[in-house]
């Protein structure tokens, strides 16, 4: 987490504009990167020591970005911990000089003496070296990582998040609810545009910072998205500010999302695919109303030669009776009819705890496809 010293910004009214690193930022963040390429191979406290020292450009918060780009390594396989024990007892049965100790040591393990003495303490995280990248590291690519942990900084110290996003909705709603976080969900105001509000629960509202890292966790899904818009209420510095931030600020998107969710999601797709080449598994559909809100089914499966022959089909890794009922019933509300639920058999529930007339499969480590096809040709 990014600590709010080196978050920079400006306040105008309740409103707080975020410093974006820019273009004219280069000169200095190129500088930077030279710094930690030519202490590559160095312990990463000489790095932090020659940084401390006055550099004539800035460095927060780049250097974090860099920090995690470059990372640290140990500079030997040979564990720190058993250099010390062999050099301590080397020196404890025959009290040599320490040069003649570590040459003892470095040969009986194949090292030099110098090699010895820069790996006896590399388990303490000054004293690792500082490790080059696997592709090199530009200034453009530093500018938006630096972006985008301000903006995670933010939303490390909010307690409500809002958007509205076009496509990949249903990747942040899941992956907020994964968090334990609160999602309310409606239509935008555009036919794919879906608004969310997400906050954590009230319970923890004096802990910001306990649910305010899950909120900021959603911002490389946002980026991933078509297009988003995006407003937070964040503390900072002893006051509640209003954030606001939209797809094409210079934000780093971070790793692409995964397409399924889960790997039980990923093999039923594939095994389905092979054995019903008549019907058509569309992963994640639009979002459906229901209640008020809107809900997100992890499957439609469609007939290739009647579109209108469809079923819905929802996989529970966890559920509760309440949870479920719930769910039917907002699933009923929409009206889903033809409705397959994927049930995992690892958990405590029976089939005298669902819902009458619900078409269940129930499943161990894989859903088999056979199982749901079953449901479907005897239920048309």
């Amino acid at each position: 987490m990014l600590p709010e010293a080196l978050l920079q910004f400006s306040v105008v009214g309740n409103q707080l504009f975020p410093h974006y690193l820019q273009d004219h930022d280069r000169p200095w963040l190129e500088r930077l990167i030279a710094e930690y390429y030519r202490h590559v191979g160095k312990p990463f406290g000489e790095l932090k020591d020659h940084l401390k020292r006055g550099l004539p450009f800035q460095v927060p918060p780049a250097k974090r970005g860099l920090n995690r780009v470059f990372g640290r390594e140990t500079p030997s396989a040979i564990a720190p911990r058993v250099l010390r024990q062999n050099l301590f007892a080397v020196m404890a049965t025959d009290p040599l000089s320490r040069e003649l100790g570590l040459r003892r040591v470095a040969e009986s393990f194949g090292l030099t003496p110098a090699e010895i003495e820069m790996c006896l303490f590399a388990d303490l995280p000054d004293e690792r070296s500082l490790r080059e990248p696997a592709e090199a590291v530009s200034s453009s690519e530093l500018m938006l990582r630096s972006n985008h942990l301000m903006i995670q900084g933010f939303l490390t110290r909010s307690h409500e998040l809002r958007f509205t996003i076009l496509g990949s909705a249903h990747r942040v709603i899941r992956q907020a609810k994964l968090r334990g976080l609160i999602c309310e969900v409606v239509r935008g105001t555009r036919q794919d545009d879906v608004s969310v509000v997400v906050s954590g629960p009230l319970s923890l509202f004096q802990k910001t910072l306990m649910y305010g890292r899950k909120l900021s966790e959603l911002l490389p899904f946002l980026a991933w998205s078509h297009g988003f818009s995006a407003t937070a209420s964040c503390l900072v510095r002893g006051g509640h500010q209003k954030i606001s931030f939209l797809s094409g600020d210079p934000i780093f998107p971070n790793v692409p999302p995964k397409e399924f969710d889960s790997r039980v999601e990923e093999m039923f797709s594939k095994r389905f695919l092979k054995v019903a080449p008549q019907w058509d598994l569309i992963h994640c559909p639009a979002p459906v109303e229901a209640e008020g809100t809107l809900i997100f089914p992890d499957f439609l499966i469609q007939n290739r030669e009647d579109p209108d022959n469809k079923w819905w089909l929802e996989i529970v890794g966890f559920w509760t009776p309440e949870y479920l009922e719930k769910k039917l019933r907002r699933l009923r509300a929409a009206k889903l009819e033809r409705l397959i639920l994927c049930l995992s058999e690892n958990l405590n529930c029976g089939n005298d705890t669902l819902p009458r007339g619900c078409r269940v499969v129930w499943f161990k480590r894989a859903i088999e496809p056979m199982n749901v096809l079953y449901i479907i040709e005897n239920n048309n």
